[in-house]
């Protein structure tokens, strides 16, 4: 039997705008709070202790909020595979990424999260077929990472490209960890967070002692403060207010953070890092965020609708 042809129509209040923003500041903050931190703590450490505080965190929202957590085994699956690619394996190579790019170009690379997933979506015939404007994002998008790879394959050090390689990286396994999640539809979102980050930090301490050993130092109060940051508003408290959104506006209006979370991390990578743009990333940089429009598809469309010829 086929399900009812409805359609749920959703509308952005203020308070929904204002949480969008701030949802856009705290994934924007990340990769801030993780340049910072990568002063006197290596990256492996990073990721473990950002996941650890969120794993805390979210473990005591979802009790307070007395959430159901299921006892099925399909569901702690998809718990402990989401944890690895959807959290474990794109936080340490964006953490890893930012010991050779800016923060600043790494969440601008944050953009071919939803380039990817289309791609893969279409290789695995989960979608409808693309519509020009998509095939339009794929190639600004594309693009605009070659633009970044080119000092290096112009022989002027491959310091930047290896950076961008493991932001792509990232955002290949987010994409993988989106379209794997589409079948868990029927879980709790504020428990598959949860659950997945649980997963992810207990992966995360094995595999930062096999990268760097144990920790030998105490890192200073700054940092320390850096890394509550990273974890307990950049982790924890985004993805509560993203499923908050989501809950509200729908998965469309919700997906706009995109668009405006490197806005975020860039505003603060140049003013408080004092991280620069060259020519070549800033232009690069236009272009993928005429990818991620093109993808999006509404202002193209919205453009077009004006445009036409009214009856």
């Amino acid at each position: 039997m086929s399900a009812p042809n409805t359609q749920t129509t959703f509308i952005m209040r203020p308070f929904d705008w204002l949480l969008l923003v701030c949802l856009s500041l705290l994934w924007g903050s990340s990769f801030f709070w993780s340049t910072i931190a990568l002063d006197q703590v290596p990256a492996g450490w990073i990721v473990t202790a950002r996941l650890i505080l969120a794993a805390l965190l979210l473990t005591a929202a979802v009790f307070a909020l007395k959430r159901k957590i299921p006892t099925d085994l399909r569901s702690w699956t998809a718990f402990a595979v989401l944890g690895l690619i959807n959290n474990l394996i794109p936080f340490s190579a964006y953490t890893l990424s930012l010991l050779y790019i800016s923060s600043s170009l790494a969440a601008v690379l944050n953009a071919f999260t939803p380039l990817s997933t289309l791609v893969l979506s279409q290789v695995f015939r989960l979608e409808d077929r693309m519509t020009w404007f998509n095939t339009l994002g794929i190639i600004f998008g594309i693009s605009g990472v070659a633009l970044l790879m080119l000092p290096g394959l112009q022989g002027q050090g491959w310091s930047q490209a290896v950076g961008v390689a493991f932001a792509v990286t990232a955002a290949l396994f987010y994409a993988f960890g989106a379209l794997y999640a589409r079948r868990f539809k029927g879980i709790d979102p504020y428990v598959m967070a949860w659950g997945m980050i649980c997963f992810s930090a207990v992966y995360s301490v094995p595999a930062a002692f096999i990268q760097h050993g144990w920790p030998t130092a105490m890192p200073s109060p700054s940092i320390l403060a850096a890394l509550f940051m990273l974890g307990a508003f950049s982790t924890a408290l985004a993805y509560m207010g993203f499923f908050t959104l989501l809950a509200r506006v729908g998965p469309t209006n919700s997906a706009t953070v995109a668009l405006i979370l490197p806005f975020a991390a860039v505003f603060l990578g140049v003013v408080f890092l004092g991280e620069r743009f060259t020519v070549l990333t800033g232009g690069a940089s236009i272009v993928i965020f005429l990818s991620m429009v093109f993808i999006d598809g509404r202002i193209p469309k919205a453009v077009l609708a004006g445009l036409s010829p009214k009856s």
